[in-house]
């Protein structure tokens, strides 16, 4: 009998020890992903031709964007537009219009991440000269009207052409101001 219970034990010292480690598993495992769609990044909605208006309180209008196709995600009120153009209005100077292959904007549109050959364009006017910008990536930030970017940026006005690696843009109180390896010239008329 004794001979018996020696050959058990070390068959329920196993079984023991495998129980054990099943439930420290089942312990130290993340919880399953939930299956209800809760994290899925998927669109609910698409439009062709997409056009929004933001207006200031005394009815002026404030910027127009636009876009040949955005694509909307419900789970973060984000949105993906291709082909995106975006005339910014000031009343202490012209409009501003900014271009890019494409774009992501947050909830409600506070910022857009232009990407792929972004343009920023201004006429000239009574205050102020032409204004034209080259970069590949601009963050802005409609309702502040500025923009900033820490990539290359090339800069063309009426008498200068000025190149540099990072950039700050303020409409409303005209400032340009360029972070590194800024580089100018006089252009001669």
């Amino acid at each position: 009998m004794s001979t018996r219970l020696s050959a058990l034990i070390p068959v329920l010292m196993m079984l023991l020890l495998a129980a054990l480690t099943y439930f420290l598993d089942r312990w130290v495992q993340p919880p399953p992903p939930p299956t209800d769609g809760r994290n899925r990044h998927d669109p609910d909605y698409f439009i062709d031709n997409f056009e929004a208006l933001r207006y200031n309180l005394d009815g002026s209008l404030r910027y127009r964007l636009t876009a040949s196709h955005l694509t909307h995600y419900p789970d973060t009120d984000s949105a993906d537009l291709s082909h995106t153009r975006l005339v910014s209005y000031s009343k202490n100077a012209g409009p501003v219009t900014l271009t890019g292959d494409a774009a992501h904007t947050t909830s409600q549109g506070k910022r857009i991440d232009l990407a792929g050959h972004v343009e920023v364009t201004r006429p000239s006017n009574t205050r102020q000269g032409t204004l034209y910008v080259r970069t590949e990536a601009l963050t802005i930030y409609p309702d502040e009207q500025t923009a900033t970017t820490r990539a290359a940026v090339v800069i063309d006005t009426d008498h200068l052409h000025l190149t540099g690696v990072g950039m700050d843009f303020d409409q409303t109180n005209h400032i340009l101001k360029l972070h590194a390896n800024v580089r100018a010239r006089y252009v001669k008329q």
